[in-house]
């Protein structure tokens, strides 16, 4: 057993070292982009909060970054096709590193709304080029194994983000007045980290292109839009909502409604490196023994049952428990929703399928994130979760109808 464990995990090394140079630079940007949103997402809402601005306004400032992104979306994917992928990359990363500088040199809440939103606007490009991007420089056979390595190194950073914004206000608090200004400094780390990504950006090589750029065309992205975009793109809406009306809020749920420290909350977000690691990993093993569309469809059903417990109890220690499971489960799903719409999707409008998932995605995002944030001024931390729960449900039942009775045999090798 362990031997052909141990040749399974060789085989599967010596497969991710034979990926493309530019996908390995691209997972190294992504990775340092993960880490300076997760030390972002931890101490921003504590930071706003410390500033004496309430869980609602909170929730609308938090809800300016992916309206923002809907917006933006489509425009990027646009520029995107035009400029080449690394040019896109780029300015992702530039704009939402100088909006985290901002953030972390200004008190004023107009102006910390106002980067949000810019913020977002830069974000849109983290998700509609860097999916394309994967595809681009990826084989048929290699896009679950490529969206895996992702996932994985996702989660390693954003555990390891957790764990340093657990450690470090505590740190600039040394040479900091006070709280406020210790988070304003870690913040301004967290920017300094997403301009740090340019560097592997930079070093990516794209092709020349044989032809002058091409002209930007809107076909595909409106009145050319195919079937497979609205189903993916519907599907993503609910997502948007189930993940918005928790997790940039999860931090506030342990530290006000269960009464933790930030160091705790930290130990349970960096803790969730392992179950997600392992789930990512076995992601391929689960779509090739249910198939893509049923594995999907079953994962995203069972997100909803920790969602549910998570609201029940009033356990710090259970709810970290409960937290970790959550997060295994949902990590597992999420390499095999992109490969399965990039799998999909027509070579020429992979840009625009998932310009329209990220749109519909973080619509999702800035409305739950608004309804959320009245709640919380409420002090009703539960009924977030079950709504998150109803939300993400209804996602795997949409992927059910869209999806398993067009799964084509194709996609569903491919998984495998």
């Amino acid at each position: 057993m362990s031997k052909r464990l141990y040749r399974r995990a060789t085989r599967y090394l010596s497969r991710y070292k034979r990926l493309d140079r530019n996908i390995h630079l691209m997972l190294l940007a992504s990775s340092l982009g993960g880490l300076s949103y997760a030390i972002f997402s931890v101490i921003f809402n504590l930071y706003i909060l410390s500033l004496g601005i309430g869980a609602d306004v909170l929730g609308r400032i938090v809800g300016a970054n992916p309206l923002a992104s809907a917006l933006a979306a489509i425009p990027v994917g646009l520029i995107a096709e035009r400029t080449g992928h690394k040019k896109s990359l780029l300015a992702v990363y530039v704009i939402i590193g100088l909006m985290r500088l901002a953030q972390a040199l200004t008190t004023d809440i107009s102006l910390i709304a106002l980067t949000a939103f810019v913020g977002g606007l830069g974000a849109a490009g983290s998700f509609v080029v860097q999916i394309p991007f994967f595809a681009t420089h990826s084989k048929e056979g290699e896009r679950n194994l490529v969206f895996t390595a992702s996932t994985v190194l996702q989660s390693v950073s954003l555990s390891l983000g957790t764990l340093i914004a657990r450690y470090l206000p505590n740190i600039m608090g040394k040479v900091a007045p006070d709280l406020t200004t210790a988070y304003r400094y870690t913040i301004f780390i967290a920017g300094a980290l997403s301009l740090l990504a340019m560097v592997p950006v930079l070093l990516i090589r794209e092709q020349p292109r044989a032809t002058s750029p091409k002209k930007i065309s809107l076909y595909p992205y409106l009145w050319g839009i195919d079937r497979r975009t609205v189903q993916h793109a519907v599907i993503s809406l609910f997502r948007g909502l189930s993940l918005g009306l928790v997790l940039p809020f999860l931090n506030l749920y342990f530290i006000h409604h269960l009464n933790t420290s930030r160091e705790f909350y930290s130990a349970v977000a960096a803790a969730a490196i392992v179950p997600s690691i392992i789930a990512t990993t076995l992601a391929p093993l689960v779509a090739s023994t249910l198939g893509t569309v049923n594995a999907v469809t079953t994962l995203r059903i069972l997100v909803a049952i920790p969602r549910i417990g998570m609201a029940l109890t009033t356990i710090p220690w259970l709810a970290a428990a409960i937290n970790l499971v959550e997060r295994a489960v949902s990590r597992m799903a999420t390499p095999l929703t992109f490969a399965f719409a990039m799998e999909t999707a027509d070579s020429k409008r992979r840009t625009a399928t998932a310009a329209w998932m990220e749109v519909l995605f973080v619509l999702g995002m800035a409305i739950a994130a608004v309804v959320a944030g009245s709640l919380l001024a409420k002090n009703d931390y539960t009924t977030p979760f079950y709504l998150s729960a109803g939300a993400m449900a209804l996602a795997g039942v949409l992927n059910h109808i869209f999806f398993h009775s067009g799964a084509t045999k194709a996609v569903e090798t491919a998984s495998s």
